[in-house]
């Protein structure tokens, strides 16, 4: 570690922050405009509350969902509840009079690269932003904080002038010692995953700027037509596929066993050296630690998954991955409450009226937070 990569590193930098300053822009004139339209349009105005009640299945995935970001940390870990992970990289940095120890491996060959550290911090920052209220009533808010601390404090650190960016690009061994739409073969969970977000982010624009659809290819869609392609993506991941298989490592009764990530293949007691850890690629038994959380890389074309160590294709996670899952998992944690008194939820239980009504009498909308929608 230690290698400097001076003015270029800025202007990437540089370009990021415009990229996203004009992400958020055109974010914000396509809502006023739609706002604009519809105001007066005479159709009911989406009322504020609070989040409705937990959504078990979904508030269950999202707290798996973050402890694989507790599984990718570097440095001297706080508070650690995996197992089987220990303190590593202490000396990053320490060349250059530097503590580059903390952040986070990107995937699971346990490299720290600045770029998809610095997606992972902005996509985790947008769903916290987006979705705070959600994550704080299934307590995964403060977990979704530290973790974005994590990553910023080690980014600050590598960046420590102007014109210079620390970065690294080196060993391979156990970081302790040293329904679905289908976009590419390579991943193929990020694309899916991501959309769903994102229809799950604009559907709850659309209700607070009160536009009741949109169009696109001469085909109308609602709010709620966005959340249930959102729902129906989470349902894949989760396990509603052909495989029966949850690709969310950790939730559910079945889900891959033999995930490409060195920390959780390399039994916990071993010392490896920076060129033993081959022996673990290619062992056929099951991986000795559970990297909790972890979203793996998911199915073919054809809706099969080769559970193998050696398929990186499929199955390696990542922590930008993690980003937009709990996101997407935070946007539908729990159920959303409108002046109708009655929760717009596709999985909607008779059970649940009367707790959403005490909810609505016991709160009231005057709080400036959570999201409702204009009665169907």
């Amino acid at each position: 570690m230690g290698e400097k990569s001076r003015s270029k590193g800025c202007c990437g930098w540089f370009l990021i922050l415009v990229v996203l300053a004009v992400v958020v822009a055109a974010i914000v004139i396509t809502v006023k405009k739609r706002s604009d339209h519809h105001s007066g349009s005479g159709e009911p105005e989406p009322v504020p509350g609070p989040p409705g009640a937990i959504d078990e299945k979904y508030a269950d995935a999202l707290k798996i969902a973050m402890k694989f970001f507790d599984v990718q940390k570097s440095g001297k870990l706080v508070n650690n509840e995996i197992s089987w992970r220990g303190d590593s990289g202490l000396k990053d940095g320490s060349e250059a009079k530097l503590d580059l120890s903390m952040g986070m491996y990107d995937a699971g060959d346990h490299m720290k690269f600045g770029f998809p550290m610095a997606f992972t911090a902005t996509v985790l920052s947008w769903a916290i932003l987006e979705y705070g209220d959600q994550m704080d009533a299934v307590k995964q808010l403060e977990p979704a904080q530290d973790s974005l601390k994590w990553i910023t404090d080690y980014l600050i650190n590598a960046h420590p002038s102007e014109n210079v960016l620390y970065i690294q690009h080196m060993l391979i061994e156990s970081q302790e010692t040293c329904g679905l739409i289908w976009v590419s073969e390579w991943n193929s969970l990020q694309h899916p995953v991501a959309s769903a977000f994102l229809a799950a982010l604009y559907s709850d624009y659309m209700l607070t700027s009160q536009t009741s659809s949109i169009s696109c290819d001469g085909e109308t869609y609602k709010p709620s037509d966005l959340r249930k392609f959102a729902k129906s993506q989470a349902d894949y991941v989760l396990g509603k596929n052909p495989m029966k298989m949850s690709f969310l490592v950790g939730y559910g009764d079945k889900y891959p066993q033999y995930v490409h990530h060195r920390g959780a293949s390399i039994p916990a007691d071993e010392n490896p050296g920076c060129t033993d850890g081959f022996k673990w690629l290619d062992s056929t038994d099951p991986n000795p630690n559970i990297a909790e959380g972890a979203l793996v890389g998911g199915p073919f074309l054809n809706e099969t998954y080769i559970d193998s160590r050696n398929n990186s294709m499929q199955g390696e996670p990542s922590t930008y991955n993690s980003a937009v899952i709990v996101g997407l998992l935070s946007s539908l944690a729990t159920l959303i409450l409108n002046k109708c008194q009655n929760p717009v939820h596709k999985n909607s239980i008779p059970e649940f009226q009367s707790l959403l009504q005490q909810a609505e009498e016991e709160f009231g909308f005057d709080h400036d937070m959570g999201l409702t929608i204009p009665c169907e």
